[in-house]
């Protein structure tokens, strides 16, 4: 039996799976698929100038999607000279929440939906740091892509994600409130 992590295959053993019958692979991506995004495209397209801050995601509770904008929104506050760039399928409880928001937060704030993978690339590309302090993560593959632009990475104690993310060495682990 594969399986992507240790949580994974802890929860077949309780199952009454041999040990030795089930084994870690992990996951990955193929960079050759990954790479080739063009930052300055992404900056041009989209009238960016300084830093970027970005979720490739879909926009929910669950995903942390409110989370980050309250963290930016102190960051904000604090001076910190930054665009936030959500990309990904907008829930109904995402929308309530940003539909909320000052006036001075969408002047912040980029939501995309559905995109090419070409603006994906370039997004990643462009950015700053990646975040996604999700809940409900059994591996995260877009932390890979992310990392593949050598961007640091920002993910929450849960699931998986901390069997994935070695906090403070190759990203941060935040706790999901």
């Amino acid at each position: 039996v594969a399986t992507m992590t240790h949580m994974e295959k802890e929860a077949i053993m309780g199952k009454g799976i041999d040990e030795k019958k089930i084994h870690v692979i992990g996951a990955g991506v193929t960079p050759n698929e990954v790479w080739g995004g063009k930052g300055a495209r992404f900056r041009e397209r989209y009238k960016i100038r300084g830093k970027i801050v970005l979720q490739i995601s879909t926009q929910t509770h669950d995903k942390g999607s409110p989370h980050v904008i309250e963290a930016m929104k102190i960051l904000w506050q604090r001076g910190l000279d930054a665009k936030l760039v959500l990309i990904g399928q907008v829930m109904n409880d995402f929308d309530a929440y940003f539909f909320r928001q000052p006036s001075w937060v969408y002047e912040k704030v980029i939501v995309l939906d559905y995109i090419d993978e070409e603006t994906k690339k370039d997004a990643l590309d462009a950015s700053s740091v990646f975040v996604m302090p999700s809940k409900a993560e059994s591996f995260g593959i877009v932390y890979l892509a992310a990392w593949l632009y050598k961007k640091p990475a920002v993910g929450a104690y849960a699931g998986a994600l901390p069997e994935m993310i070695q906090d403070g060495k190759d990203g941060f682990l935040v706790p999901f409130s």
